[in-house]
């Protein structure tokens, strides 16, 4: 039945094959090859079309149907695609199409060797199409007639699909019932279809790349995101996860990380974790650890040069990795990729992936998702190595405080005790801010004391001076004088020498006393007044450690003021100049010693920031004012080294500090008391060395 409808090319193009008019039949031949020609690009101007939106996750069926209109079009027995494996040295027969009564190939036509017909080969990769008009006119010995022979068929052509420069595979047209000739045109058009069907072909590559890409991306977002604060507790059990999500990914039969420890043999690389698709022997069950040095080609790539090593296929090491491949082989791993953990300082490891069942290659897109991936290990076991310092750190302090006073056991027990109770915390944080506060006032108050005890030493060092060399002794000499004359003391002024030159001396020695009396009433008024400004020092200290929680009515400018003078000999110290802009405000009421509490620490961190910078002159600005909210706001400024965007908020947690000798916890503190005083503690900086403003805002209460 199939044949009764097929006619010969002759027969398609004109009914009578011979003619009786020559020119006529040549002319109408003519055209029909015309007519004929536009029908096939008509056809595969309709095949293009359909196959711009094609739906690239099955595109199957639509290659076949193609491969149908195409087939029954140019009077084909046979239309199929091949796509060549140069790797493998094999074609693959991937998609078929025939006509009713012929027999199909594609389930035999599987892995069929290349060194079959290797003309047929070259002649694709050169980019030209393999045609045969007639099989059995081929040499007997011919690779590529033993091939076709067998399948009876009688013409062929096969058009190849370049993909640029590179042959991926082609499309073959067999005629088995009949011989069949193409044109040059003809051929033409279908090296057409041909390359039709590799832009399908590549299309649906380059989706499934893209969306394996994003996949990828995906899978590398979720284990950075893991890794985000991890802690020496839960990092083993992220490292698994890691691995087996990236080994899952890429099809291999096991992932791992390779860590470097330096032993007295020398640097070892030992396997701490791992991860094995199930059936699949352990690595570290074979080989825990081996020596780096041993693996001169692993060493010098992962530790000397910080790169990857990436082998798709073990046969391809190089000669020099004689250890290398003998541990692979060893293992049973066909390919292997090892991507460096490392910081700038130190390189901790290797996170390696091995494919035992089939060789495996790794893009370059994904050994970059494989080197962030790897970036974010390194900065988890950097972040351990710290934690693990700390901890160290914190252990030796401890113990050397204990060995030092018997006192911290108490305050060890106070301290488990306060961890079971969150206010209890809290307490004793105020507490411990309190007195460190005290400590720093006290620091200033014997600074600004032994400043004026100079001053007193000074003045009684002249009075001592002055009464030591006092006239008045004299008065006593002239005393006894005048008792020993007394019976004759008219004569003894007027005849004895001494006694005519008594009121002259006696003048001048008054004037003498006088200036003494003067300049010894001058001294000891200065030295009470020193010892007056003592007085207050010691005083305002005492009303700074008064009782919390005390309400007063007090004028905002002498909060500040209060709080300037406890920290005035730093300031001196460090030559920093103040800024007052305080405003005409009212009274407040409110706990003097917690808002000192809040400013002491805000101007002492003021005082710190100026210190550590070069910005000439230092500035710390003190304000008073109302906020748009009615309450009063307290700001310190300083021109010192700024506070990073990163840190505006952090510098309020608890156990946060950037200075060495700092605690983490007076801002921290100062927040929680500015919050039980109904108000707020917050901080602006522009930036590191471009200074920063603390405000402090508590209810403007005045007295009723």
């Amino acid at each position: 039945m199939a044949l009764s409808r097929r006619k010969s090319f002759r027969q398609r193009l004109g009914g009578n094959p011979y003619p009786r008019d020559p020119g006529r039949a040549k002319r109408k031949r003519h055209e029909q090859v015309v007519q004929y020609q536009n029908q096939l690009q008509s056809l595969l101007m309709e095949l293009a079309t359909s196959f711009i939106n094609l739906p690239l996750d099955d595109i199957n069926t639509p290659i076949h149907q193609a491969l149908r209109r195409m087939g029954r079009f140019v009077n084909a027995d046979r239309v199929y695609v091949f796509e060549y494996d140069f790797d493998g040295q094999v074609c693959n027969n991937t998609h078929e199409w025939c006509e009713e009564g012929i027999l199909p190939q594609i389930d035999i036509l599987q892995g069929v060797p290349l060194n079959l017909f290797v003309d047929w080969v070259q002649t694709h990769l050169r980019g030209e199409t393999m045609y045969i008009p007639d099989v059995l006119a081929l040499p007997v010995g011919s690779g590529i007639r033993a091939v076709l022979e067998p399948q009876q068929i009688k013409s062929l052509i096969a058009v190849p699909m370049m993909n640029t420069d590179e042959c991926v595979g082609f499309v073959g047209f067999d005629s088995v019932r009949a011989h069949h000739t193409y044109s040059l045109k003809e051929q033409q058009l279908l090296t057409v279809f041909a390359q039709m069907l590799l832009n399908i072909k590549l299309r649906q590559q380059a989706d499934q790349a893209l969306e394996l890409q994003r996949r990828f991306q995906e899978l590398v977002a979720d284990i950075a995101t893991d890794f985000i604060a991890v802690g020496s507790v839960t990092i083993d059990a992220r490292i698994n996860r890691a691995l087996q999500l990236t080994g899952e990914f890429f099809g291999v039969d096991q992932s791992d990380i390779l860590t470097f420890y330096r032993t007295e043999e020398g640097l070892v690389a030992r396997v701490t974790h791992e991860w094995c698709r199930e059936g699949q022997p352990s690595s570290a069950a074979l080989i825990h650890q081996f020596p780096i040095d041993d693996m001169p080609v692993f060493r010098q790539k992962v530790l000397v040069e910080k790169s990857i090593l990436h082998i798709p296929c073990v046969d391809h090491l190089p000669v020099e990795a004689v250890n290398e491949r003998m541990l692979l082989e060893r293992l049973g791993i066909k390919s292997s990729l090892s991507v460096p953990i490392y910081t700038d300082k130190v390189v901790y490891g290797a996170i390696g992936f091995e494919a035992r069942r089939q060789e495996v290659f790794w893009s370059g897109s994904q050994i970059h998702g494989l080197k962030v991936i790897a970036q974010v290990l390194a900065m988890a076991f950097a972040s351990i190595e710290v934690e693990k310092a700390l901890m160290d750190a914190k252990d030796n302090l401890e113990l050397r405080v204990r060995q030092r006073t018997a006192e911290l056991t108490e305050q060890v027990a106070a301290k488990e005790q306060a961890l079971a109770d969150l206010s209890e915390v809290q307490n004793t944080l105020m507490q411990v801010s309190r007195a460190a506060g005290m400590a720093e006032v006290a620091t200033g108050v014997l600074h600004n004391v032994g400043n004026v005890l100079n001053s007193v030493n000074v003045s009684c060092d002249l009075l001592m001076a002055q009464l030591q060399g006092s006239r008045v002794v004299n008065v006593s000499r002239v005393a006894g004088l005048l008792e020993a004359n007394r019976e004759r003391l008219a004569e003894f002024i007027s005849t004895d020498e001494r006694g005519r030159r008594l009121p002259e001396y006696l003048s001048s020695l008054a004037a003498l006393l006088e200036e003494e009396r003067r300049f010894l009433r001058h001294e000891t008024g200065t030295l009470g007044e020193r010892i007056n400004h003592i007085k207050e020092i010691v005083a305002m200290q005492q009303n700074y450690g008064r009782v919390p929680d005390v309400l007063e009515s007090l004028l905002p400018e002498t909060l500040m003021e209060d709080a300037l003078k406890l920290n005035a000999g730093a300031f001196s110290r460090h030559g920093i100049n103040v800024d007052r802009q305080y405003g005409n405000l009212p009274p407040i009421v409110t706990d003097r010693h917690r808002v000192l509490q809040i400013l002491l620490n805000l101007i002492h961190n003021a005082k710190y920031a100026c210190s550590e910078t070069e910005h000439s002159p230092r500035v710390v600005t003190l304000r008073t004012l109302v906020s748009a909210e009615g309450n009063l706001s307290l700001q310190v400024e300083d021109n010192g080294i700024g506070i990073p965007v990163e840190n505006i908020t952090r510098i309020f947690q608890h156990g946060f500090t950037t200075r060495r000798d700092g605690h983490g916890f007076g801002l921290h503190i100062g927040a929680l008391t500015a919050r039980d005083l109904g108000g707020s503690l917050k901080a602006h900086s522009d930036g590191p060395g471009r200074g920063a403003t603390f405000t402090l805002e508590i209810p403007y209460i005045q007295e009723t």
